[in-house]
């Protein structure tokens, strides 16, 4: 078939999806070929992979990137559906064996019986993504409230729902003891409660290289720093 016709015949700029519609593998081949034929059609679909390869699923990546943003960027953002994160619909499409865990579940994707979380992130020049958030079941409010605490003590204008990376450098350096002891709490609940729980897929999120898979790991305690705290959100850095 020259998907390039049907694509310019019918002219699909939104597809009808639900997010119900890939917590299975029931419509892969479906859905498989609605995105391939409607946006990617020089995309050769034999293509996809089996498992999670971050070589091979970064050539699919930059194929489908090079058939321009105006279509890559929707899928990359999940066609806004509700529930489902950036990357999510990109990698259901990419992995012929991966399904989303949908709202009930504590995972984003799963590839065969593996779970793993999917955060599109910024990444910086040592190597660490940021500008992400844990789950929601990460109790950091004791946390906060102590940074605010320790900036009341040296009498700085700080906010309980903003502190910036500035704004935290002041307070170590005011008081690096009870600050660091303040990260370490962090850190402990962040690890214990979330990131030992589940393997991880870090996504770009944005520039030249958006979408593409930067690390697939288990995240070591050790990997897990503090980077701010912004709309009463502590955000962490990871490194990759």
């Amino acid at each position: 078939m020259d998907h390039s016709f049907i694509q310019r015949v019918t002219k699909v700029t939104t597809p009808n999806f639900q997010a119900a519609d890939f917590t299975s593998t029931k419509y892969k081949g479906e859905i498989q070929h609605i995105i391939n034929t409607h946006f990617f059609p020089k995309f050769d679909i034999n293509d996809t992979v089996n498992g999670v390869d971050i070589s091979k699923l970064n050539r699919c990546i930059d194929t489908l990137r090079s058939e321009g943003l105006a279509y890559f960027t929707p899928m990359f953002k999940s066609y806004n559906l509700k529930g489902i994160g950036p990357g999510e619909v990109m990698l259901y499409f990419l992995i012929d064996n991966a399904y989303l865990g949908g709202g009930s579940s504590n995972v984003d994707m799963f590839v065969g019986s593996e779970g793993y979380e999917i955060k599109a992130v910024d990444v910086s020049s040592d190597g660490y993504a940021y500008n992400f958030k844990t789950g929601g079941t990460v109790p950091t409010s004791n946390i906060i409230e102590k940074f605010y605490a320790l900036g009341q003590k040296f009498k700085m204008t700080i906010s309980r729902t903003e502190i910036s990376k500035g704004t935290l450098e002041t307070l170590r350096s005011k008081d690096q003891a009870s600050f660091d002891r303040i990260v370490d709490q962090y850190v402990d609940v962040a690890y214990n409660d979330y990131f030992k729980l589940h393997k991880f897929i870090f996504i770009r999120n944005t520039g030249s290289k958006m979408g593409r898979v930067e690390s697939v790991k288990e995240v070591k305690k050790s990997d897990v720093k503090l980077e701010r705290i912004t709309a009463g959100v502590i955000k962490p850095r990871v490194k990759l």
